[in-house]
Formats: structure tokens, sequence, C-alpha cells
């Protein structure tokens, strides 16, 4: 059986990593999972790079990807994925409201340490992450997936980076969005699993 789940990981990864794969899979995702990939690939962009706003979009899918792997294989369910669920909350609260002082801080706040209380949230999030899908990882890749992606857009200072940037306006009012819409609703789980 695991030589089966190795070949349909090859087999999905190989897809994702050609463009119009990684686009059919984006297409796949809820609309707020595509919202965010979308918004957080261009802010990445234009604060880091183009190469490295393409870099985070594909280790952020394939991080997707990863998670409905083991989805299918039946090592977790996407109920257990909620125990990173509050600190995630946290962080898009937080964000949301910081959001205000995007581009408009008439008396010049200091929002570092909000910035830092996200980072710490998020960190959280990914120890959850880290505990509940690190051992069934496939590869060392995988393993350094999740830790990368939080390394470059969920600190303190790419946050202090973007928020210098007034430019990121659109994209920021996408991510604001979808992360608002995240906050303001509550999954409940019965006896499906979905």
């Amino acid at each position: 059986m695991a030589f089966f789940r190795k070949c349909k990981r090859q087999v999905v990864y190989s897809i994702v990593s050609t463009g119009l794969g990684k686009n059919a899979v984006i297409s796949m995702l809820p609309l707020e999972t595509q919202n965010i990939i979308t918004a957080l690939s261009a802010i990445v962009s234009h604060v880091r790079g183009h190469q490295k706003g393409a870099e985070i979009k594909e280790q952020l899918v394939r991080f997707m990807v990863s998670v409905g792997l083991q989805k299918d294989a039946g090592f977790i369910r996407f109920r257990d994925l909620a125990q990173a669920d509050a600190p995630l909350r946290k962080a898009f609260d937080l964000l949301c409201k910081l959001f205000n002082f995007y581009d408009h801080n008439p008396h010049n706040r200091d929002l570092q340490p909000h910035f830092e209380r996200v980072e710490g949230y998020f960190k959280e999030v990914e120890k959850a992450l880290t505990a509940l899908l690190g051992p069934h990882y496939q590869t060392p890749e995988d393993a350094k997936r999740l830790g990368f992606i939080m390394s470059e857009v969920a600190t303190a200072q790419f946050f202090s980076d973007v928020w210098a940037d007034a430019s990121l306006e659109d994209h920021m009012f996408d991510l604001y969005n979808t992360m608002n819409i995240y906050t303001q609703f509550h999954y409940h789980y019965g006896d499906k699993d979905n």
C-alpha cells in the first residue's frame, strides 16, 4: 500500500510542478484558500521579488496537496486540522484589525508589537500542524515545507515590510476579505468527516 501512496504522491507533485497543473489544483481548492494563495503570492512577489512569490505559491499548493494526500491515505481527517484553528483565527483577527492601519496611520502608532503577536500565533499554528502532519510526511522536503512557508510570510518583519508598502492595497484588501470571512464562520464537525 505504501508503494501506491508514493506513486500517487509522485504523480500529483509532477502535475503540480507545471503551471497548468498548479492552476488546476488551485481551482479545486475552496475559494477562500484560492484567494489566500493568490493574494499572498502577489504580495510576496511585490515585497520579496517575483521568484520568491512564485516559490511561495508553489510551496503553498504543495502543502495543500500534501494535506489532501494524508487525508486520502487515512492518516488524518479534516476535523483534525481544527487543532490549528484557534491560533489561526487569532492571527487572522489581529491582522484584520491591523489592516485599519495599512496606508493610514495618522498617529504613527508602533505596530511592531502587534506583528510580533501575530507571528507568535502563526508559530502555534505551525507547531500544531507539524505535530499532526509530521509523522506522515514522506520526504524531508515535505517536512521542511510548512516551516519554509511560515518563515517567509508569517513573520513580524514580513508584516512590517508589507504594511510599509502602500502600493499593495488591492492585494491586501483581497487578503483582508478572505481572513475576515474565515474569522466569521466556525466549523462544526458531525459524525461524517469532510
